[in-house]
């Protein structure tokens, strides 16, 4: 009888083995066993993540040392909801917050990594090309400190943002109403300033600038290349731009910050969207407000050193571009845009392909002509497009465009 028994759990236990091996064999394919699960904390986050946070009660204890720097950039909150929502009584609008957090300080290894990346031979530079080029190289490193709950003061609210990245980057999305987000702004309703929570008897300051965007009226928005359209950068030529970048002062380009200057006085708003990576945000916005170029968020490439793609310094700006331009049509859909360039890269190919896709959005394209193209080339690019929806110049007297209030 035991004989008989054993022998019954034997062939259950076969039937059963086969049936697993049935059932997984029809699964589809799984990673080995032997192969350890991805750590969720060192998992890169889909780009299209958005995260939100709240505020907190209590005091925080802020994470930034006194060697450890913190570094806004200007960004944006823009209203939500139904537009004929009253603003005070709903809770439509979302700020966006984005900074970097860092040790700065003279890192000679990164300095020579981008002395090898860019080329640039400091023996043939002036002693002012040399200071500016360590200068401006040491903005790419710096150890960036990664793990950080940066904690964010907005008003008389604290905030603790989601842990800084590997780059520094912190960056999240803060939901609030009209009325509070007109009380935060002092009651002017175009800027709200944000500051960065430090540890108790640490004086210094961190702070950022995020502008506002009313529910109304609908305004013209001016979307802004950097290089080749308001500063001097001669893409085309590798060995300059990387001086001019790198080695020189930035110089602008004539007639344009004073064209945005009457732009700004009829009500426009200003978005910078630049090629260019976040480490030469700092002299960027220097050059910006030193020249009386109007003030704007700005939209820059992540780059680290350490990354494979670190040798393209300057890669192609199609899908960067698009990404950011599209992005920002999103977050103000009642609202038209002006998208304003040159002919060195590809944003003409951009703009219309934007334009195309975006008809009710693009109210007019400038193009600044630094290659020397024919008219005919342009009218290729933009074909299917209205011809007084584009205009190619090479100095901003030509321009036939002028931006009125009621636009």
């Amino acid at each position: 009888m035991q004989r008989q028994i054993l022998g019954l759990v034997g062939v259950l236990f076969l039937v059963t083995v086969i049936v697993l091996a049935f059932v997984l064999n029809r699964e589809p394919s799984r990673s080995p066993p032997s192969q350890a699960a991805p750590n969720p904390t060192k998992k890169p986050k889909p780009a299209n993540e958005i995260q939100f946070v709240l505020p907190v009660k209590g005091k925080v204890v802020s994470p930034i040392k006194s060697d450890e720097e913190i570094l806004f950039y200007p960004t944006l909150a823009w209203f939500v909801g139904i537009p004929h929502e009253p603003e005070e009584n709903s809770n439509h609008f979302e700020i966006e917050i984005h900074g970097c957090i860092f040790e700065a300080g003279k890192h000679a290894a990164g300095v020579k990594l981008i002395r090898e990346l860019t080329g640039i031979d400091e023996s043939k530079l002036s002693i002012e090309e040399a200071r500016l080029f360590q200068q401006r190289a040491e903005l790419f490193a710096v150890d960036h400190e990664r793990g950080k709950a940066i904690p964010v003061r907005i008003g008389d609210q604290t905030y603790l943002f989601p842990e800084s990245e590997a780059n520094g980057h912190f960056q999240a999305r803060i939901r609030t109403n009209g009325f509070q987000l007109k009380q935060m702004s002092g009651e002017k309703f175009r800027e709200l300033k944000v500051t960065a929570v430090l540890r108790d008897g640490d004086n210094r300051e961190f702070s950022g600038t995020v502008h506002l965007a009313p529910n109304a009226p609908p305004v013209v928005r001016v979307i802004s290349d950097i290089d080749d359209t308001i500063k001097i950068s001669q893409v085309r030529d590798k060995p300059a731009l990387l001086l001019n970048t790198f080695c020189r002062p930035f110089r602008p380009v004539p007639g344009m910050a004073d064209m945005y200057r009457i732009w700004e006085e009829t009500g426009a708003r200003f978005h910078y969207v630049s090629g260019s990576p976040w480490q030469l945000y700092p002299p960027l916005a220097e050059f910006v407000r030193d020249h009386n170029f109007p003030a704007g968020s700005f939209h820059m490439k992540l780059f680290r050193t350490t990354d494979r793609s670190a040798k393209n310094l300057f890669g192609s700006q199609i899908e960067y571009k698009k990404g950011e331009i599209t992005a920002l049509f999103e977050k103000f859909p009642r609202d038209r845009f002006i998208l304003v360039g040159d002919s060195g890269e590809q944003d003409p190919t951009i703009y219309a392909e934007m334009a195309r896709e975006n008809p009710r959005q693009v109210s007019h394209i400038l193009i600044r002509n630094v290659t020397d193209d024919s008219l005919e080339s342009f009218r290729e690019t933009f074909t299917g497009l209205p011809d007084d929806l584009w205009q190619v110049f090479r100095e901003t007297t030509e321009i036939k465009f002028q931006l009125k209030a009621s636009d």
